[in-house]
């Protein structure tokens, strides 16, 4: 795979309950999100989707209700470790064991936003990595 298919972000450091950063995906078929904390973490997450209006390049509101008008919902995605898919409306419980790295792959298929909708963390902070890229 050459780099020119891949762009990866450094984004998002959660110490708080909350949602993460929005990330553009359209031009992407995958998405790897790593999950990461160097000391005792635990925390819950979604991965979230969105889709623009037809009109404009706008990210939904992920604060706001999901409407015909403000497109969003959670995505299915799977876990690297074992290959276990996660469904939709599950949320992924994430505990720290000892610099544990965890992964996970999600198929964008065009989708125009992903993000990740944070709940119930606790001890330190938790760092995500994203790398978008297209099998080719």
């Amino acid at each position: 795979m050459s780099e020119r298919n891949s762009v990866f972000y450094d984004l998002w450091s959660i110490s708080s309950v909350t949602n993460t950063d929005v990330v553009f995906c359209r031009e992407y078929r995958n998405v790897i999100i790593d999950v990461f904390a160097s000391a005792t973490a635990n925390l819950t997450f979604k991965v979230m989707w969105g889709i623009s209006a037809w009109t404009n390049q706008t990210p939904p509101d992920i604060w706001a209700v999901a409407s015909n008008t403000n497109r969003y919902a959670s995505i299915e995605s799977i876990d690297k470790e074992d290959w276990t898919i996660i469904d939709w409306d599950t949320w992924i419980t994430y505990t720290w064991v000892s610099d544990w790295v965890h992964h996970y792959v999600v198929n964008s298929d065009g989708l125009d936003w992903m993000w990740l909708k944070v709940t119930a963390r606790t001890g330190w902070t938790v760092d995500f990595k994203v790398r978008l890229y297209n099998n080719q």
